[in-house]
């Protein structure tokens, strides 16, 4: 059975078990992220004013994520390693570019995008009217997330700290590509998505930060990465 049924179904008690754990975790780590955005806006001093709470501002940002996406695939993954069969899968970290422009001194609007993808190679399968196939197969399902960000910026204790919380109105694009394509094209169906997000950027010059979110909603739940101010 390829490895790409293994995430689609997940069945067994088993699997269903894991996925409780994995939703779980999922919501500790979201909850500890956003815990760690409010202590360091507490803890850090002030010094020079670096942080974006200027209209005019821009900040671009690079960095990467973690999904519940990501997780399930990792679950699978493991799943099938511990069966013995001959499927294995590979799963690359959420990939992600912002833009966002001060509107006003507390408020900013951005866009932003994401990537994320899994592959599977798989030496055997049946296809949808039951024909069993042996050979080499792969096949990648990937995902591509755009969308505008309002931001709303607030003060922490360090002019070089900028705060903020906001929401993603996005569209999700799913791609399946590869090999046994029929089977999966049905199964991710390209939609709107909503995220709530908080998050921290810490300038340590005029234009280099450093930036953490945490989020509830595609397509990330935890963020980080370097941002540029111009």
């Amino acid at each position: 059975m390829p490895l790409l049924e293994s995430i689609l179904v997940l069945n067994d008690k088993k699997c269903i078990l894991e996925q409780t754990k994995t939703y779980k975790m999922n919501k500790q780590i979201t909850i500890k992220t956003i815990a760690l955005i409010i202590a360091i806006s507490w803890l850090v001093k002030p010094n020079s004013v670096f942080a974006q709470k200027e209209k005019g501002d821009i900040v671009v940002t690079g960095g990467a994520s973690f999904s519940l996406v990501g997780l399930l695939a990792n679950l699978a993954k493991e799943s099938v390693n511990t069966s013995g069969s001959s499927a294995s899968i590979s799963v690359t970290p959420g990939m992600n570019v912002m833009l966002d422009y001060g509107v006003a001194k507390v408020f900013s609007l951005g866009v932003a995008a994401s990537y994320q993808s899994l592959t599977s190679k798989y030496s055997d399968y049946y296809d949808d009217n039951g024909y069993y196939f042996v050979g080499n197969f792969k096949t990648t399902i990937s995902r591509t997330n755009i969308g505008v960000r309002p931001l709303f910026h607030f003060g922490g204790t360090s002019e070089n700290l900028d705060m903020y919380a906001g929401g993603r109105i996005s569209y999700t694009l799913w791609s399946v590509t590869g090999d046994n394509t029929g089977e999966f094209i049905n199964q991710f169906n390209s939609r709107p998505t909503f995220q709530a997000l908080v998050g921290m950027r810490y300038f340590f010059t005029q234009n280099i930060g450093f930036n953490l979110e945490g989020a509830i909603g595609s397509p990330y739940y935890a963020m980080m990465g370097l941002n540029l101010k111009f």
